[in-house]
């Protein structure tokens, strides 16, 4: 996690690694076996449409985040959030919208209860955000 926080710094055309542990991280919490499944690259910029974080179909092996995030414990949770969704293009999962969010925002909120972010970073209602009513 201490690479993350330096390469939040560095300049944008950079790729990093993701750290193995956030994959790990979100195969234990979902309960997946993700042995075969490589880190990602990362990429920080500005996003599109407010976006904090982000993985593209276009680049599917890179999870993105913005270059804006001050809060290690918020933008690692995003990490974790992104690389969920990693996880599930590279198993095949599926991939529509709600069931990936579902998943992703379950491991976000993991993230932050195992590092003392939750009660500043929770995202009870991504639902309606997303368009996913229960």
């Amino acid at each position: 996690m201490k690479g993350l926080l330096l390469a939040i710094v560095l300049p944008v055309l950079q790729v990093h690694e993701v750290p193995r542990e956030y994959v790990d991280f979100v195969c234990a919490v979902r309960q997946l076996e993700c042995g075969a499944v490589p880190a990602p690259k990362l990429r920080f910029d500005t996003l599109p449409y407010g976006a904090l974080g982000m993985f593209r179909f276009t680049d599917p092996d890179t999870v993105w985040l913005h270059l804006g995030l001050r809060d290690p414990v918020y933008a690692q949770a995003i990490l974790a959030h992104e690389v969920s969704h990693y996880v599930d293009y590279r198993l095949g999962r599926p991939m529509d919208r709600c069931t990936t969010e579902a998943a992703a925002f379950r491991v976000y909120h993991a993230w932050l209860a195992t590092h003392g972010g939750l009660a500043d970073y929770a995202r009870y209602d991504w639902f309606t955000t997303y368009g996913c009513y229960r």
